[in-house]
């Protein structure tokens, strides 16, 4: 536990000199958890971030549960703890690819209260909504590492605020030169 509270305080105290240089950005996600006992679950999450171009660079938050009929895999879960993004500007959409590291700490029916390793990655299809937001849709892959280790796929919808990246140049709307491809 420990070690949760350096990483958490590290956080706190990084962020306010990280976003001072930079825009603030974040993503609300919620999705269905299918982890690897065949259970079925669900949770929230939020990612707060520096903004740095296509880069974002800061932490997560969440909560979730994934009920199952065995004692040590029935949890309930509230992971924190360092989010990565890089974000491509293709236009009207955004490629969005996340990593996530950090702590779990919760409960399974098992081990009533406990805490653990946690891992992630994502990607997703984001579409414009315009004043730097956007609404999309992914995949992300999350492990456990603990009491009741597991993993689970996470089909996720997400809302993102921020400055839009660059448009890539590949980007159907990219200027090259003086001349612009038309939509």
């Amino acid at each position: 536990m420990n070690a949760l509270r350096a990483l958490t305080l590290a956080l706190v105290l990084a962020t306010p000199s990280l976003v001072s240089a930079q825009t603030l950005a974040g993503a609300l996600n919620a999705g269905a958890a299918f982890d690897g006992n065949g259970d079925v679950g669900a949770g929230a999450w939020v990612d707060i971030w520096a903004a740095f171009d296509w880069a974002r660079v800061g932490g997560f938050a969440g909560a979730m549960t994934i009920p199952s009929q065995t004692d040590a895999f029935d949890r309930f879960a509230a992971p924190v703890g360092v989010s990565l993004a890089a974000i491509a500007n293709l236009g009207d959409y955004d490629l969005d690819l996340r990593a996530r590291g950090g702590f779990w700490g919760g409960s399974t029916q098992d081990a009533k209260m406990t805490a653990g390793g946690f891992v992630g990655g994502a990607a997703f299809l984001d579409v414009h909504l315009g004043g730097g937001a956007s609404l999309g849709a992914g995949v992300e892959v999350w492990g456990f590492f603990g009491a009741g280790s597991t993993w689970a796929v996470v089909p996720t919808l997400t809302l993102t605020w921020g400055p839009v990246p660059p448009e890539s140049s590949t980007s159907p709307r990219s200027d090259y030169g003086n001349m612009a491809i038309p939509p």
